[in-house]
């Protein structure tokens, strides 16, 4: 038929063609049917129709067709149509096609769609739309579509947005999108949200936002987002705030950080807030700070912290922290640290507090710090120590103070020492101390010091123990004395020397006394002294005993004295005896028998 022949068929016999009749019509005989007869073909008609056939219709007759003869139109028959013909559908006409139809268009033809059509689209419609074809929507065509479309975006074609679409979107747009639609988004996109639609998020969406998406905000879209929204985000998420918007974060988004959110802050992060809003934190979320980044804190930021944010911190926090922060603390910022806290010290933090913070340190918090602790304390930080800090301090804390750093000591601390501590003392403690402070030992201290250290007393120290320590000498430091250590002791102090004490001197000890020294024997304490110790005084020094110490002598001590000694006597010696006559013929007898030998 011609096409003159088609144009005249009756309007009333066009739903009567066959199907092969309808396939059979060229795209010439498509175009010469009235706009009656294109109305007058059957949704089965349509639906077989060519593709050509279908692209072949004018603009004029796609307007034409009904809603249902639009729905009929297959998959192919659409993506074959033109954006002329896409264009003409009519806006009432076009949210019958199918689906699959709208799925199938390419994204030119979703490009031709008019603002009207797009309004028209519906939310199954819209979730048919893949991330290409959503991604060619204009941007003004974009911000008129309808929130319940919006919400019916495939997740999968939320990246399709661009930018520009993105700063096109309205609030309620953006309100409407769902958690996984916007966790979709890509970041680039996510940054180009408005502080306002920044404010609009849900808590719910803010919970889906990811760490990308956090970090590609400006420190001003970051300081927007609401401080029921700050405590929505997920730990991960919260990982995601660069430095500059973590310092710009406000006291209220900063307080509705949970102690997980702040958990999951990194060194960097923690170390980028100011100290305004590092004492704004709340204390609970100060001891949640993790120990790795404990070690991002400035010291201006430890200045900043409040007592109440000092006495939260925890022991693990605490051990992780920079020398040069533990410094920032302040003396009543170290009364605060509880024992538990002032032991978490390492022996490198330890040493490095200042001396003020060293003496700051509560006595009942001393018994905390360990013996590698006290081992680092430097010379002025143990001489820093209060009087009542050294009682407090245990035997083995005392031990572990090094010798060099025991001269730092003042007089008072010497004074304050317990017999115990002093008894704690070592050899090489006790030798490190100077002649002023062994001399402001109390007397029950001294007599406390072990006969290891009484042994390793240098000469200079032994000359300048006073008399009364001379005196609380008990017999077994007695004894412990070498005979260089007794060689140094002054005339005055060997007279102070108690009987016991002098008894237990050993005789090669008595030989190494001096002259001066044995003249300076009491009378009291000569006539104790053994016949072995009398027998050990050598004969140059048996010359210096006076006539009142010869006079003291007992006989048995008299009756001890060596040949030697004997005709070492002087006259006036002899004479001085309780008993000179028989003393001469002794010596006499002794002297004759050793001649006549």
């Amino acid at each position: 038929m011609s096409t003159e022949q088609v144009a005249a068929i009756s309007v009333g016999d066009i739903p009567a063609l066959t199907i092969a009749a309808v396939i059979g019509f060229t795209t010439a005989q498509m175009q010469a049917l009235t706009i009656a007869q294109v109305q007058a073909l059957t949704t089965e008609q349509i639906a077989k129709l060519e593709v050509a056939d279908v692209k072949a219709l004018t603009t004029a007759q796609i307007v034409a067709l009904s809603s249902a003869q639009v729905g009929a139109l297959t998959a192919a028959q659409v993506v074959g149509l033109t954006t002329a013909q896409v264009a003409a559908i009519e806006v009432a006409d076009l949210p019958a096609l199918s689906p699959a139809s709208i799925a199938g268009m390419s994204t030119a033809q979703i490009n031709a769609l008019s603002t009207a059509q797009l309004v028209a689209l519906s939310t199954d419609q819209a979730a048919a739309l893949s991330g290409a074809q959503l991604g060619a929507i204009s941007t003004a065509k974009i911000s008129t579509l309808e929130t319940a479309d919006i919400a019916a975006l495939k997740t999968s074609a939320i990246p399709g947005l661009t930018t520009a679409q993105v700063v096109a979107l309205t609030d309620a747009q953006v309100a409407a999108f769902s958690t996984a639609q916007l966790a979709a988004m890509e970041a680039v996109d996510f940054a180009k949200l408005t502080s306002a639609q920044i404010v609009a998020l849900t808590t719910a969406q803010a919970a889906s936002l990811t760490a990308a998406q956090i970090a590609a905000l400006s420190t001003t879209q970051a300081a927007a987002i609401e401080a029921a929204d700050i405590a929505a985000l997920t730990p991960a998420a919260v990982k995601g705030f660069t430095a500059a918007q973590m310092a710009k974060l406000t006291t209220a988004q900063l307080v509705a950080l949970t102690t997980a959110q702040v958990a999951s802050l990194s060194a960097a992060q923690i170390g980028a807030l100011t100290t305004d809003q590092i004492a704004a934190m709340q204390v609970a979320d100060i001891a949640a700070i993790s120990t790795a980044a404990i070690t991002g804190l400035t010291t201006a930021q430890v200045v900043a912290l409040t007592d109440a944010q000092v006495a939260a911190l925890t022991t693990a926090q605490l051990s992780k922290m920079a020398v040069d922060d533990l410094k920032a603390l302040t003396t009543a910022d170290i009364v605060l640290l509880n024992s538990a806290q002032i032991g978490s010290l390492t022996a490198s933090q330890m040493a490095g507090l200042t001396n003020a913070q060293v003496a700051a340190i509560e006595v009942a918090d001393l018994p905390a710090l360990d013996s590698a602790d006290i081992r680092a304390l430097s010379s002025a930080q143990i001489g820093a120590l209060s009087t009542d800090q050294i009682v407090a301090l245990s035997t083995a804390q005392v031990a572990a103070i090094d010798a060099a750093d025991l001269k730092a000591l003042g007089s008072t601390q010497i004074v304050a020492l317990t017999t115990a501590q002093a008894q704690a003392l070592s050899s090489a403690q006790v030798a490190a101390l100077t002649t002023t402070q062994l001399q402001q030992l109390q007397v029950a201290d001294f007599a406390a010091l072990t006969t290891a250290a009484i042994r390793g007393l240098t000469a200079a120290q032994i000359a300048s123990l006073t008399t009364a320590q001379i005196v609380g000498l008990t017999t077994a430091q007695a004894a412990a004395l070498t005979n260089a250590q007794v060689a140094a002791l002054t005339t005055t102090q060997v007279r102070a020397l108690e009987v016991a004490d002098l008894a237990k001197l050993a005789t090669s000890t008595i030989a190494a006394m001096s002259s001066a020294q044995i003249a300076s024997i009491g009378t009291s304490q000569i006539d104790d002294l053994t016949t072995a110790q009398i027998r050990a005084i050598e004969t140059t020094d048996i010359r210096a005993l006076t006539t009142a110490q010869m006079q003291a002598l007992t006989s048995s001590q008299v009756a001890a004295l060596t040949i030697p000694q004997m005709v070492a006597l002087s006259t006036a010696q002899i004479a001085a005896l309780n008993d000179p006559l028989s003393a001469s013929q002794q010596i006499a007898r002794e002297v004759g028998a050793l001649t006549t030998a």
